[in-house]
């Protein structure tokens, strides 16, 4: 009779532990699931924020250089338009002097 009811005790403790290691398991496995939750939805935010600085840097520099491409182009069209119309007076000036001296000659 006493022999049973410790057996008993000792099946029911046995019984508690598992109850116990089963809700611990439970319990860790949820917050491990929470956790990695929480890891991907920050590794995603994180890789989002990374794509899009990304994205407006490229933007940028993409605008910027185009506008110092547009400013040098300008540039140039105006260095060339002036050196032309100096060329185009002084070619100018020239032969009217020329034709002026030789047709006082």
């Amino acid at each position: 009779m006493v022999m049973v009811d410790r057996q008993r005790l000792l099946h029911e403790e046995k019984v508690k532990g598992l109850r116990q290691l089963t809700f611990k398991r439970m319990h860790c496995s949820q917050g491990t699931t929470d956790f990695r939750i929480v890891v991907v939805v920050v590794v995603v935010v994180v890789v989002v924020v990374v794509v899009v600085v990304v994205v407006v840097v490229v933007v940028v520099v993409a605008v910027v250089i185009v506008v110092v491409v547009i400013i040098v182009g300008v540039v140039i069209v105006v260095i060339v338009v002036v050196v032309v119309v100096v060329v185009v007076v002084v070619v100018t000036v020239v032969v009217i002097i020329l034709l002026f001296v030789l047709q006082y000659r």
